[in-house]
């Protein structure tokens, strides 16, 4: 596994520990509820206030869209884009998945 692992922490024996402190290869992983909330509540701060209003740009500009729950910006597609926008971003992607947003 690459890069930052976010919302997990591993378990070795029954004592939990940050996945970076142990062989991944070894651990059993658990959502950690807590850990995952307070990072979403974090982004949900750091993105308030940051959205662009798409009806206040030009014709034919790009259009923005972000996530329904913490505001994240998602993508940036073409005004003419024929796909549905992603509406909801990665790190809140396995929030929804447990029923925490």
């Amino acid at each position: 596994m690459y890069g930052e692992i976010i919302f997990l922490r591993a378990v070795v024996g029954n004592i939990p520990v940050y996945a970076e402190q142990v062989n991944i290869m070894s651990a059993t992983f658990k959502f950690d509820a807590d850990l995952a909330m307070q990072q979403y509540r974090k982004r949900k701060a750091d993105n308030q206030g940051k959205e662009i209003n798409n009806s206040s740009l030009p014709a034919g500009s790009p259009m923005y869209y972000y996530c329904k729950y913490c505001g994240a910006h998602t993508e940036t597609l073409p005004e003419c884009h024929m796909r549905a926008p992603k509406v909801v971003c990665d790190p809140c992607a396995p929030l929804r998945l447990h029923g925490l947003v």
